[in-house]
């Protein structure tokens, strides 16, 4: 995934959704949602590791019309942890990503009450990292503690479903999935989503 090209087109969404929230009469929404992350991009030792984790978000929203809307989030993925232990040897790595997500949503009426969505955009990630090592052997010697960040850009698409308790609470589940390039490959977590959202 190329830098440039996920820069310009957050860019472009971001000029495109502001202009057009700008010329309509937009019901504007919050909300919140709890949840669970799936993810085995820390997965790299044979000692195990935390493939999936609890999750929350917090979103906000312009609703264009009943089928369209624009939808600003941070989002809290938890922390995913590996580690690995032989001999004189022990290792520990843990991993906290947040990200803040642009997206657009495309929903469509099932009933008077419940609709699907799907949802494209783009969100910046934020993964906060710590290594921890410690041996006493012919391969390594000492101890190492550090501490790094790291930053890029990923691809967000998901589906959900909505329901419609009255003119201002709805219900929400969804799924999203995040693609991004993590160092030497390609990687994508999943979330697992319900919350709810009030539009004013």
């Amino acid at each position: 995934m190329e830098q440039r090209g996920l820069k310009t087109g957050l860019r472009l969404l971001t000029v495109g959704c502001l202009m057009w929230a700008a010329g309509a009469s937009a019901q504007v929404y919050v909300g919140g949602s709890l949840g669970k992350t799936d993810d085995t991009s820390n997965c790299f030792w044979s000692g195990g590791c935390d493939k999936s984790h609890s999750s929350y978000q917090l979103l906000g929203g312009y609703a264009y019309n009943q089928n369209v809307a624009i939808e600003f989030a941070y989002t809290n993925f938890g922390r995913s942890k590996s580690y690995f232990s032989s001999g004189d040897r022990s290792q520990r790595f843990e991993s906290k990503v947040d990200a803040y997500s642009l997206a657009m949503l495309r929903s469509y009426s099932l009933t008077d009450q419940l609709s699907v969505f799907g949802k494209l955009g783009t969100a910046y990630l934020i993964s906060n990292e710590s290594l921890k090592a410690k041996g006493d052997g012919s391969l390594f010697t000492g101890e190492v503690n550090r501490q790094t960040r790291y930053r890029d850009l990923a691809v967000q698409i998901g589906v959900g479903l909505e329901y419609k308790l009255n003119d201002h609470l709805v219900l929400r589940a969804g799924y999203d999935q995040y693609r991004y390039k993590f160092q030497v490959g390609r990687k994508a977590f999943q979330t697992t989503t319900i919350g709810a959202r009030y539009a004013f």
